[in-house]
């Protein structure tokens, strides 16, 4: 079926935009940011492959919340001096793990 280009003169402020972002859900969100990546990365190297986009996409995100906060909570413990060996452990193999 041919298509049909049409263009809009609407224009929208971006608070409005961001106010509708707002709105969304958390996965719909989530799904707009990895968009809006993607367009960046296509925008600032538009030679690089498929995978490595994708690659660079999974980067930007960085850890999962759960992850995040361990770890911050693990940090937060090494700077109090008052982490475990068990949890310094831990600490080190997690970073080891995300060095890679």
């Amino acid at each position: 079926m041919p298509k049909v280009h049409v263009t809009s003169q609407i224009e929208i402020d971006l608070d409005e935009v961001l106010q509708g972002l707002a709105r969304l859900g958390t996965k719909e969100l989530e799904q707009f940011v990895d968009k809006v990546i993607a367009l960046q990365a296509q925008r600032c190297a538009p030679s690089l492959p498929n995978d490595e986009t994708e690659l660079l996409q999974q980067i930007n995100r960085g850890l999962p919340a759960d992850i995040r906060q361990r770890y911050d909570a693990l940090n937060a413990k090494l700077h109090d001096e008052t982490i475990t060996p068990q949890e310094h452990e831990e600490l080190l193999a997690s970073f080891m793990a995300h060095e890679k």
